[in-house]
């Protein structure tokens, strides 16, 4: 599902994107960087929030209705995921790079760039949680 759907709300942000959404998106890539160094943090209420203000700035409706119902779903797969990088400064910092690329894609409006970059973003995720079907 979010491969799908923040696929295509990256690609929609990068072309629809206004000076003040970009900056609600930079402002949470901001809250993100914060977490990397600090241990004791999981980063989960900011990961939403990146994720979230990309989905926001895509303008669609149901992308954000869909992201907005199933939010309580979404928190606790970021949870349960980010919890494997405690201790593991540099996943930490790779989550980190995969956001600021599809930051840069939104602020460049690169629409592809935006979309490819969070497909890979989702796609890493889902192979630390052992999904096999992407090795296929």
């Amino acid at each position: 599902m979010r491969s799908i759907i923040e696929t295509e709300a990256a690609f929609l942000a990068a072309s629809r994107r206004s000076e003040e959404e970009l900056e609600n998106i930079h402002k949470a890539l901001k809250q993100f960087e914060n977490t990397v160094t600090d241990e004791k943090v999981i980063g989960y209420e900011a990961d939403y929030n990146f994720h979230h203000q990309i989905v926001r700035t895509s303008d669609n409706r149901f992308l954000i209705g869909v992201m907005e119902n199933l939010s309580d779903l979404y928190h606790g797969a970021l949870v349960y995921s980010l919890t494997k990088n405690i201790g593991l400064p540099e996943k930490r910092e790779q989550v980190y790079k995969e956001h600021f690329l599809i930051y840069e894609a939104i602020q460049n409006k690169d629409s592809e760039a935006a979309a490819q970059y969070m497909k890979q973003h989702i796609s890493n995720a889902r192979r630390k949680l052992g999904d096999t079907r992407l090795n296929q």
